[in-house]
């Protein structure tokens, strides 16, 4: 289907944008904001949960119908396809597209007679199926899409609908035949949603992983290129006007497409949304520039995670834009699409559109930190350029400045239309020629300023005399005259964004502006507000100070004013912060000085070179016990601003430590100090709660303060380890970073495979990832009893009428012994991460070892406590477990012994539930073995002997299964029903030592005897001489056998048994 900045041919590099930030991830929420007709969303909706927006109708039938699964018209009872492509439309002439877009009635030539008939009736038909309840919505929008789809092949225009052509095409006087919409991926893996809204309207109600934005980038109006199909779409018969029978635009008139809203739309857009990801896709013709895009950007990212590519692209242009190009002779031959990502940071800050002296904006993380939480009301009574203003957080927030000028300019940008102002601007410069350095022009404009009444002149004529002045500068005379110089500057790009997001920012806090003396709000300020005050400085060289500038001048006697002011407020219980020099090249304040020392005032002095560090070493027993040093630290480092906690960074466990020497003489010439791999359990792992720790009391005072880890030693092996790999993405995770994380040798990460690139994010971004990571380490370290996700399931009907499990619950089940003590707090928070993203209901049991239990057992062993350490972090990040008691673990025995005597009653040996949890506590990957695939929606638990096989067994044959050939450990020999035969071949059936994970077609293939597992080496051996099987086999396999952690003895007897089907 045709359409305007379609992206069909750029969806690979977007794929490879997406997989090189490494999150081209199954299950993300991909949002789609500007959908189109759906691309991007039906390129990625076998990755991808996809949620769908456009404000037009007809791209919200045609996203719709790609993004769900093709229906069956069930309830229709017939093909609506075979009906419309045979029914005899003659007779049916009173349709609206026949009336208005074909040549007989209205003399237009969008569509012929023959298919404007066709058009009417399938259209008029589907609303008629759609209100007798013969067919559903999905079923209604998939054929309506199919119809956009259909009318495209014959329609009589040059792309767009704007206008028909005067000459038939030739496709357009052939019978229109109705033909599905199509789409790239036949079926859609997770439940998509669809919305017909405005994008600044939507996005404030929707959430998730990754936002990717494609506007309108032309003046071109889509409502007006595509008005024919949403006049079909809607059937709401509209007044047309014009030749071209256009419709009345009303709301539907973007933003984007308008020079003076599209940076302001762009600006709210990105400082909405919801989304940890967001990718931007955009034109080199369009209406921003790269610059403005960038700097937009720049200020919502993550540092660092800016990203920009340039795609070479065959753009559409429209006639006029053509004709403008030869005008204005910038005819180009090669055209660019951009690519923009960042990944999207929690707390941006705001800056003045003005260049004010004592502007705040380098140190207001400083001030910020200090700063109260819970304000009713911010009073910021020296407001200036309004910094400070515009990132306070309160209910109300006051700004005040003594200079009318500056405060109704800066009133004038934060309460008018910015579309106005960006107008006016352009108007006023294009009126004076103002350009850099052009003296006559600037003082022309200065002139008319200065001429008139102040009361009379415009703020925003004084804002462009700042914009081209000298340095920027805010300069008046005497007589309020402003008498700044020509400078070499105008308003640039970063301008407009600083304009734009000034207005955006002081409407959301809707900041009062006004121009008084301070203490005009003396009687109003309360207990519950906040006073922040920026006053001139008494030993600065400003020239606000002389008096001489029409306002008056800052001396001694109104320091010691305001000082009297704030201590009056101080009386009251009224918090107030004071920015002021207490000293400056050797000369003192001494009215401030005294006043801070009767007072007994605090004072943080900042100064912008002011940074310190400090190591410390936290006591406690948090590394291992084989450490037989005297001392056992976890290290951490503190680095201070201005005197300020700014950061915390912890520090990696190194053989070159004081008490690894001691170890080393202590144990002989086992070890060698600085050449053994001392650390490779504690390097990282047995350090990080005391070093969380430290850093939550720390933030307790300061909730600005941020941690970072640092390694050390990272070119021992021990550091590339698969459980420390882990580690480190799970810090990333959750929005912990690792400072020299480069420096670390990467060819491990294949075993995760996890495909690392340099400045990238190495987080989590899917939950079933991460537990299939857990389980691979978990796997090598057999000599631990890991930790694993028990599910609880339900049986849903799938929208094919099939019966299939859903995961209604995942229950992360750990013990207290050994590193999981201390692994526990760490995977539980990143599992609070990625379930929230994924909204997966996840819950915390502390319990037996063995919480999965056999029946029949009768003495669980019980752990020991958790750590008091770790149940500290779990309050600090709302962590919450529940604790298994004795009586619960025996009511569970109860339950699963109830669980066993129903399935014996009724013969029964397939648990799925029982058999998939016990396949979950091996510790193995949920994945599928042969494919790699980790969609948990196609994913099954397989057996490898098979249920009706062991049903069909001998007594003779169970027996020696269990007695001889290594799977004596599946069955207890301790429970009260262990010589029953149906207890053994209900254990043998639900082992996970009897299963592996595949997906619904590999495993439909195993089951049907395509391939069988050597029951030795796994590898996968092809028994179908089946060309097709043996093709897709050939083609889907990624791994030719089964990994040697899934190969245990017991694995192999079962093994040995399935490929023995004929044996009874």
């Amino acid at each position: 289907m045709r359409y305007l900045g379609n992206k069909t041919k750029i969806m690979p590099q977007i794929e490879k944008l997406l997989d090189e930030k490494n999150i081209l991830i199954n299950g993300l929420e991909f949002c789609d904001a500007f959908s189109g007709t759906a691309t991007v969303g039906d390129y990625f909706q076998n990755v991808f949960r996809i949620i769908s927006n456009d404000s037009l109708c007809a791209s919200y039938y045609i996203s719709r119908g790609k993004l769900i699964n093709i229906p069956t018209f069930e309830t229709l009872g017939f093909d609506p396809f075979d009906y419309f492509n045979n029914v005899d439309t003659n007779s049916y002439v009173q349709g609206f597209c026949y009336n208005n877009f074909a040549p007989t009635v209205s003399e237009r030539m969008y569509f012929s007679d023959e298919n404007a008939k066709l058009i009417d009736f399938i259209r008029d038909t589907i609303d008629n199926w759609s209100n007798d309840g013969l067919i559903n919505d999905d079923e209604k929008s998939y054929l309506i899409a199919s119809l956009m789809e259909s009318l495209s092949k014959v329609s009589n225009v040059a792309g767009v609908y704007s206008a028909f052509l005067r000459k038939w095409d030739p496709r357009a006087i052939k019978r229109m035949f109705f033909i599905p919409v199509e789409r790239t991926n036949g079926k859609s893996l997770y439940n998509n949603e669809f919305h017909l809204n405005d994008v600044n309207d939507f996005i404030n109600n929707v959430h998730g992983d990754i936002l990717y934005l494609d506007p309108p980038y032309t003046p071109t109006q889509y409502i007006s290129q595509y008005h024919v199909l949403e006049t079909i779409a809607k059937n709401d018969h509209p007044v047309t006007h014009g030749v071209g029978a256009h419709r009345d635009n009303g709301n539907q008139i973007s933003r984007w497409c308008k020079k003076e809203y599209v940076g302001s739309e762009f600006e709210k857009l990105i400082a909405n949304a919801q989304f940890r990801h967001i990718v931007f896709s955009y034109s080199d013709a369009g209406i921003m520039s790269k610059e403005f895009i960038e700097k937009v950007l720049k200020r919502y990212a993550v540092e660092g995670t800016y990203t920009f590519k340039q795609i070479n692209f065959v753009k559409y242009k429209s006639t006029r834009a053509v004709n403008k190009e030869i005008a204005d002779n910038t005819q180009k031959k090669t055209h660019y699409e951009w690519l923009f990502y960042i990944e999207k940071k929690q707390t941006p800050l705001y800056i003045s559109p003005l260049n004010y002296i004592g502007g705040k904006f380098e140190v207001l993380p400083l001030l910020k930190d200090y700063m109260p939480h819970n304000i009713d009301v911010f009073y910021d009574l020296f407001g200036g350029g309004g910094t400070v203003s515009v990132n306070a957080e309160a209910q109300r927030v006051i700004y005040n400045d003594i200079n009318p000028f500056v405060s109704s300019l800066l009133h004038k940008i934060a309460t008018e239309d910015i579309g106005k102002t960006i107008k006016y601007i352009e108007r006023t410069i294009k009126k004076y020629s103002l350009s850099k350095a052009n003296k006559e022009a600037y003082v022309a404009l200065r002139t008319d300023y200065n001429s008139k009444e102040p009361s009379q002149r415009n703020p925003l004529d004084l804002y462009l005399l700042i914009c081209f002045g000298f340095e920027h500068q805010i300069r008046f005379n005497s007589s309020h005259e402003f008498n700044n110089p020509c400078g070499n500057s105008g308003f640039n790009q970063e301008m407009c964004e600083k304009l734009i997001a000034f207005n955006m920012r002081a409407k959301q806090l809707g900041i009062e502006f006004n121009s008084q003396s301070y203490e005009g709000y003396e009687n109003d300020i309360t207990p519950r507000d906040f006073v922040y005050c920026d006053p001139p400085y008494l030993i600065s060289c400003g020239a606000y100070n002389d008096g001489k500038r029409g306002f008056n001048g800052w001396n001694e006697e109104q320091e010691q004013q305001l000082l009297r002011f704030l201590e009056r407020m101080n009386d009251r219980g009224i918090r107030f912060m004071l920015s002021n020099m207490v000293d400056r090249n050797g000369i003192e304040n001494h009215p401030l000085n005294e006043w801070i020392e009767r007072n007994h005032f605090r004072v943080i002095e900042i100064s912008k070179n002011d940074i310190r560090h400090e190591l410390i070493e936290i006591p406690g027993d948090t590394i291992q016990k084989q450490r037989h040093g005297s001392t056992k630290h976890s290290r951490t480092m503190r680095v201070y601003h201005n005197g300020v906690i700014r950061y915390v960074i912890g520090l990696s466990n190194t053989n070159y430590d004081e008490d690894k020497r001691i170890e080393a003489e202590n144990t002989g010439a086992k070890y060698k100090y600085g050449v053994h791999n001392f650390h490779s359990n504690t390097y990282l792992n047995q350090g990080i709660n005391k070093i969380m720790d430290t850093y939550f009391n720390e933030k307790q005072n300061n909730q600005n303060v941020k941690l970072f880890f640092y390694l050390l030693d990272t070119k021992q092996t021990y550091c590339s380890n698969l459980s420390n790999i882990l580690n480190y993405r799970k810090l990333a995770t959750v929005g912990i970073n690792i400072l020299n994380i480069n420096d670390v040798d990467k060819s491990g990460w294949k075993d995760i495979e996890f495909d690392y690139k340099e400045g990238n994010s190495i987080a989590y971004s899917s939950f079933n990832k991460f537990l299939n990571d857990m389980a691979l380490v978990a796997s090598k370290n057999s000599g631990n009893v890991p930790a694993y996700i028990k599910c609880i399931e339900e049986e849903v009907e799938s929208k094919d009428g099939k019966t299939i499990p859903m995961i209604t619950k995942y229950i992360y089940t750990f013990k207290g012994l050994g590193a999981e003590a201390y692994d526990c707090f760490l995977n539980m928070w990143t599992l609070i991460v990625l379930a929230k993203r994924e909204k997966k209901v996840l819950e915390f049991l502390f319990a037996p070892e063995k919480y999965n239990f056999r029946i029949g057992q009768e003495h669980p062993r019980f752990t020991q406590d958790i750590p008091e350490t770790i149940t500290d972090l779990f309050q600090k990040v709302g962590i919450t477990v529940e604790y298994v008691s004795t009586e619960e673990v025996l009511q569970q025995l109860e339950r699963e012994k109830s669980q066993y005597e129903q399935a014996k009653s009724k013969n029964m040996l397939r648990n799925q539930e029982m058999f998939r949890n016990n396949l979950r506590a091996k510790g193995l990957q949920t994945k599928c073995y042969l494919c790699g695939c980790e969609v948990e929606s196609i994913l099954e638990a397989a057996h490898l002997w098979g249920v009706a096989e062991i049903r069909n067994a001998t007594t003779q044959r169970i027996n020696k299964a269990i007695n001889e050939d290594s799977l004596s450990g599946v069955v207890d020999t301790d429970s009260e029903y262990s010589n029953e035969i149906f207890y053994k071949r209900y254990m043998l059936a639900n082992s996970g030592h009897n299963g592996v994970w595949l997906c619904s077609n590999h495993h439909g293939m195993f089951d049907s005897h395509h391939f069988i597992f050597d029951s030795e080496d796994g590898k996968l051996v092809v028994t179908t001489a089946d060309s097709n099987s043996i093709s897709y086999i050939d083609k889907t396999v990624k791994y030719k056998s089964l990994d040697k952690n899934i190969l245990t003895p017991e694995t192999k007897t079962f093994l040995k048994y399935a490929n023995q089907r004929d044996k009874v």
